[in-house]
């Protein structure tokens, strides 16, 4: 293919690949969801089926219907007595259709035959042919076809050689209609006498089963209008692409012709995600709705609620990436919404701290907060989008980090409020910096080998930045230091601190920087921080003091109050104890009003405190 055939052929290429490869995962997510799903049902049908057969056979009198097959004349009004409670269901609707026993007897060939005996459609007026009210054996016993016995290895012949209950959902049609059955053995205390079977009316699950069928041919049907749709989008994206490639060959006036049409190609595909990402939600909510409503059913086997499980967990793992392609589109066409609106500066920190703290404590990590005592009170912005800038920075610091402490600062600088998130962590090398907030990049493959995503979340909280009117920078020591500061309005001063007053202060942990915050945290709370011992208060943190080979128990009496902060295995552990001992236990990360909570709570008098010791031992 020579001449201008080849450039041609390669945008209408792309596109057909695409919309394949988008058709392929949607067809095998519809097929794995329609298997389940038939699955699940053809399960339940099965287990109400075989409910109602161990019903049938539990009506039977074993030996009363040993008495119907002995070969003897029965009386008309014995045989209805015994098929009485058969006729009873089959004639409370339509579901219940027939209720039968079957036997095995040796034909006149030789040869096994099977026969009914209880008939839930039949009388024994109607079976008494010559009308003297005694049914005989032949009157009584009606033969079935042996080519139906050994037909049907799988149903009425393998209960009644095994004695195992089968219930089956391949449904059968005569002139009475089309049914579905299942068998129960009639027994006695050695051997299977009879085979109790029901047949059900199948309209209804054969109903469910067309719906569920045409259900997912639909779907099938919309994943392929949508890949079809993509691929044009695709193929004209690309076309375009070409004419611009081409375009920019000629004159200075084609290339800024050339450039205005890449712009609005951008522009529309950065559009099309925002709809496809919206789009996408709509589907993945009902697959992950549906999902919970099957594993609510009673009676699912152990592996479909597995499997269903997975399918749950899947679509909240791409629901996840969705929502990060959509903040992302949405910043990149400047449709994100920022509100102004006076909020405590200290909030959002605080907020994070406490979402981050539960997964920072399972991998041994220290979270604290350092708040500025000359934080404005109130500041005029968004909330909700400072948060969500700085939530992602905060993650990424329990992600990568594994041992040590994970520090979130808030400081008052002249322009605004500047957020710091620093951590202990392996740090990022020169090249990472160079392309951290780039869309789509995760870094190293180093640093990322454990951690995959869509590369998106430091590039939107870059952009997030920028959009409420900040500037993000990273630090060059060692560990991880992310900076954002903001330019965020005053609309209240900063709050008035009480002075040092009389009570004096000590604080223990083994971070410096941490205990610098717990220290300024004091001062803000009024008491005089000193380094030697007596002190009125000692603020202790318990990973430190076991750090240094100390316990729990040491801390009773250490100071006339004393505050212990414990993460969460350490606060379940010993705060019940320590608490009945005078001492306060703060949950870690500990905010300054934790502490001021802890510090003001009326105390125990000392009498009763060493009243308390000797119980605590």
């Amino acid at each position: 293919m020579g001449g201008t055939g080849e450039p041609q052929i390669r945008p209408l290429r792309t596109a057909l690949w695409t919309g394949g490869a988008i058709l392929l995962v949607s067809l095998g997510c519809i097929a794995v969801v329609y298997v389940l799903s038939r699955d699940v049902l053809l399960a339940e049908v099965r287990h109400g089926l075989m409910r109602s057969a161990q019903a049938a056979a539990g009506m039977v009198d074993p030996a009363a219907h040993l008495g119907l097959t002995a070969g003897q004349p029965v009386p008309v009004a014995r045989y209805d007595e015994l098929n009485a409670p058969l006729r009873r269901p089959a004639g409370l609707g339509n579901d219940f259709a027939y209720l039968y026993t079957m036997i095995r007897e040796r034909g006149d060939d030789g040869r096994d035959r099977m026969s009914l005996v209880l008939d839930s459609s039949k009388s024994g007026a109607e079976l008494d042919t010559d009308r003297d009210g005694m049914l005989s054996p032949g009157e009584l016993l009606i033969p079935y076809d042996m080519g139906e016995f050994y037909d049907a290895p799988d149903t009425i012949r393998q209960t009644l050689l095994s004695g195992e209950g089968i219930a089956t959902t391949d449904a059968f049609s005569d002139e009475y209609g089309t049914f579905i059955s299942a068998f129960c053995a009639v027994r006695t205390d050695d051997a299977v006498i009879a085979a109790a079977g029901v047949d059900l009316n199948a309209t209804y699950f054969l109903a469910q089963c067309q719906h569920l069928l045409m259900v997912t041919l639909a779907c099938a049907a919309a994943a392929a209008t949508l890949s079809a749709g993509i691929a044009v989008l695709v193929w004209r994206s690309r076309r375009r692409e070409l004419q611009l490639e081409l375009g920019r060959q000629q004159s200075a006036a084609d290339l800024r012709q050339a450039l205005d049409n890449a712009q609005t190609g951008e522009r529309a595909k950065a559009a099309f995600l925002a709809v496809v990402s919206h789009e996408l939600r709509t589907p993945l909510n009902g697959i992950i709705g549906l999902s919970d409503l099957v594993l609510t059913e009673d009676g699912l086997q152990p592996a479909h609620r597995e499997m269903v499980g997975m399918v749950r967990r899947s679509g909240h793992e791409l629901l996840a990436l969705v929502d990060g392609i959509l903040d992302y589109t949405e910043l990149d066409t400047g449709s994100l919404e920022v509100r102004s609106e006076p909020f405590d500066p200290a909030r959002p920190l605080e907020s994070i701290a406490i979402g981050i703290g539960a997964a920072a404590d399972a991998k041994g990590l220290d979270v604290a907060l350092a708040i500025d005592p000359l934080l404005p009170a109130r500041v005029l912005g968004d909330q909700q989008r400072v948060r969500q800038m700085l939530a992602p920075l905060a993650a990424n610091a329990v992600k990568f980090t594994s041992n040590g402490r994970i520090l979130l600062c808030a400081d008052a600088v002249p322009d605004g409020v500047r957020y710091r998130i620093a951590d202990s962590g392996p740090g990022l090398p020169e090249a990472v910096r160079q392309q951290l907030f780039t869309p789509f990049v995760q870094g190293d493959g180093a640093l990322n080998h454990h951690h995959r995503g869509t590369g998106l979340g430091l590039a939107t909280v870059l952009r997030l930045a920028q959009r409420l009117g900040g500037r993000l920078s990273v630090g060059d020591g060692p560990g991880t230091d992310l900076a954002v500061v903001l330019t965020l309005p005053t609309a209240a001063p900063a709050r008035t601190w009480p002075q040092a007053g009389l009570r004096s202060a000590q604080v223990r942990h083994h971070d410096a920087e941490i205990r610098g915050a717990l220290v300024r945290d004091c001062v803000c709370l009024g008491l005089q921080v000193i380094n030697s011992h007596p002190a009125d208060v000692l603020v202790a943190d318990l990973a430190s003091l076991a750090a240094n080979g100390g316990e729990p128990g040491d801390l009773v009496g250490a100071a006339g109050l004393v505050i212990a902060l414990a993460g969460h295995a350490e606060h379940a552990r010993w705060a019940g104890a320590l608490e009945k001992l005078g001492v306060r236990v703060v949950l870690k990360p500990a905010t300054r009003l934790d502490l001021g909570s802890a510090l003001n709570e009326p105390q125990e008098s000392l009498s009763a405190l060493l009243r308390a010791l000797p119980r605590g031992r």
